[in-house]
């Protein structure tokens, strides 16, 4: 009497089903900082952009009014650093809402609208400011502009003498080698991702 050959049945034993989970697990680990790598560069090329925009932005509003806009006076003669939030309405003026600074009402910066309270703009009750991609709805992050009130076409380098707002330090190789002196009227920078390392570096329009 002839017996039957064992057949295998289909499906995976208990020792490939562990392999492939191992292989999936290894592959996901390499993945992961890969994505975060990518998603930081991301937001830093969207924070470099809305920096560039703003700089063009305010070189345009002192080509048509031959002055650089100050909507609330803060200095005439000295250099100011300040925030794109609405407590000093420059994103009101830049924006072509602001009758006052701006008489011509021209259209300066058309930032996106902010999703998820970040990278773009958020406007409310009349009120208009610019976050960057780090921002969030529980801590907003701004852009900051320092502009050459004084008119020396020279601007101390802000990121020198003002630290983040939050989170790490700038990185203090970064700062040795940045310049003291900007040849500029207007520089924008971000202060980038506040869970960032000790190699945190600002994203600049310079």
């Amino acid at each position: 009497m002839k017996t039957r050959p064992l057949t295998r049945q289909n499906g995976f034993t208990l020792i490939e089903l562990l392999v492939v989970i191992t292989i999936i697990a290894v592959l996901a680990g390499m993945a992961i900082p890969a994505g975060n790598a990518v998603l930081r560069k991301a937001r830093e090329s969207q924070a470099r952009a809305a920096a560039h925009g703003l700089a063009v932005a305010v070189k345009a509003y002192q080509s048509e009014y031959n002055r650089l806009p100050d909507p609330k006076a803060t200095s005439s003669t000295v250099d100011a650093t300040i925030e794109t939030s609405s407590a000093n309405d420059m994103i009101t003026v830049l924006m072509g809402k602001n009758t006052i600074y701006n008489p011509r009402e021209i259209p300066f910066y058309d930032p996106p609208i902010a999703k998820n309270s970040a990278n773009g703009l958020i406007a409310t009750g009349g009120k208009y400011e610019v976050v960057d991609p780090w921002s969030k709805s529980s801590a907003l992050q701004y852009y900051r502009m320092t502009l050459d009130y004084s008119g020396d076409h020279s601007i101390e380098n802000p990121v020198k003498t003002t630290p983040p707002t939050s989170g790490e330090p700038f990185n203090a190789a970064y700062l040795t080698a940045e310049l003291d002196d900007l040849s500029a009227e207007v520089v924008v920078y971000s202060d980038n991702d506040p869970l960032s390392s000790a190699l945190r570096k600002p994203v600049t329009s310079w």
